[in-house]
C-alpha cells in the first residue's frame, strides 16, 4: 500500500510502486513535507496495535524541516536531498545501525565509482573526509525488535544544520555526491539502491566483515568516552558484536576497551 500527501514527484512514485511490487517493502509513506520522517514513523508504531503489518515499511518526504540526528543535531532538508525513515523488525544479529550504514555506503558507491564510500562508526558516510550521508536509529521502547532507520543522503547540497548540542565536529565538512561524479543523479536510483540494501543486509551473515572493508576509523587515532571518562587510542576496528574497539595507553602499558555506543571523533590519519 502506497500512500501519498502533497505535491510529489511521480518519478518517485513509480519507484515507490516497484518497490512494493517487488516485495521489498510492505507499505510505504510519501509526502511533499513533513517535519520529520522518523517522527511520523514511531507516531504511528506507537498508535498500532499490530506494529509488523506492512513492514518492511518505508516513509519518505521531499522535504523535512525538522530531522533530527544524533546527539541533538536538528537540520532542515530541501528537495534536491533524499530523506527518508524505514521501518524494520530487527534480529539479534548483527546491529541495524551498522546494518544501514553497510547498506548506504555500499548504494553510494554504485553511483560514485571510482570513488568509494567509507563508514566513521557507527554510520556516518564519507567519501574522501567528507560527510555525505547518516542515519539515526529509533525504537518505541515499547516495541524493541521494531527498528526506525532514519536515512539522510546529500545527493546535490548538504542539508543546513540548524543546531547542536555537541559542536565537536563541526569542523568536518560536509558534502554531497553531485561533488565525487559527473554523471548525473536521479534521487530515486539512489532511494532504490539503498532501500534494496538495507531490506537485504538485515539477516545477511557477512556484515561485519563488509563493514570492516569500509571503516574510516581503522588504523586511525580516535578520540571518545569511555564508563563516563574521555579516552584517546588507536582504533582496531570492531569486533563480531559491532562494538568498536579502541588501544589506549595507560601508565601500565597498553589497553583495549570495547565501545559498545556513542561517537568516536578523528583527530589524526594513520
Amino acid at each position: 500500500m502506497l500512500q501519498t500527501s502533497g505535491i510529489v514527484d511521480k518519478g518517485t512514485v513509480e519507484c515507490l510502486r516497484k518497490l512494493i511490487n517487488d516485495r521489498v517493502l510492505g507499505s510505504a509513506v510519501y509526502h511533499e513535507m513533513t517535519d520529520s520522517t522518523n517522527t511520523l514513523a514511531l507516531n504511528d508504531i506507537a498508535a498500532s496495535d499490530n506494529t509488523a503489518s506492512g513492514l518492511p515499511r518505508l516513509y519518505l518526504a521531499d522535504q523535512q524541516i525538522a530531522g533530527r540526528g544524533r546527539v541533538g543535531r536538528t537540520w532542515h532538508s530541501s528537495d534536491d536531498s533524499l530523506t527518508l525513515s524505514v521501518v524494520v523488525e530487527t534480529s539479534t544479529l548483527f546491529p541495524i545501525s551498522l546494518v544501514a550504514g553497510v547498506a548506504v555506503a555500499e548504494a553510494v558507491d554504485a553511483f560514485i565509482t571510482p570513488a568509494s564510500a567509507q563508514i566513521k562508526w557507527p554510520n556516518d558516510v564519507y567519501i574522501q573526509g567528507t560527510k555525505v550521508a547518516g542515519v539515526l536509529v529509533e525504537v518505541n521502547h515499547k516495541y524493541p525488535r521494531i527498528a526506525v532507520v532514519g536515512i539522510g543522503v546529500n545527493i546535490q547540497s548538504a542539508p543546513i544544520v540548524h543546531s547542536t548540542r555537541d559542536t565537536s565536529d563541526t569542523t568536518v565538512p560536509a558534502g554531497s555526491l553531485a561533488m565525487f561524479t559527473t554523471n548525473s543523479l536521479n534521487r530515486f536510483d539512489v532511494l532504490d539502491e539503498i532501500v534494496r540494501r538495507l531490506c537485504a543486509l538485515a539477516t545477511a551473515p557477512d556484515v561485519a566483515l563488509r563493514f570492516r572493508d569500509k571503516c574510516y576509523l581503522t588504523g586511525n587515532h580516535v578520540t571518545l568516552t569511555h564508563a563516563g571518562h574521555p579516552a584517546q587510542g588507536r582504533c582496531l576496528g570492531i569486533n563480531e558484536q559491532g562494538s568498536l574497539v579502541v588501544e589506549t595507553e595507560t601508565e601500565s602499558g597498553s589497553e583495549r576497551i570495547i565501545v559498545q555506543s556513542g561517537e568516536a571523533l578523528l583527530i589524526r590519519r594513520k
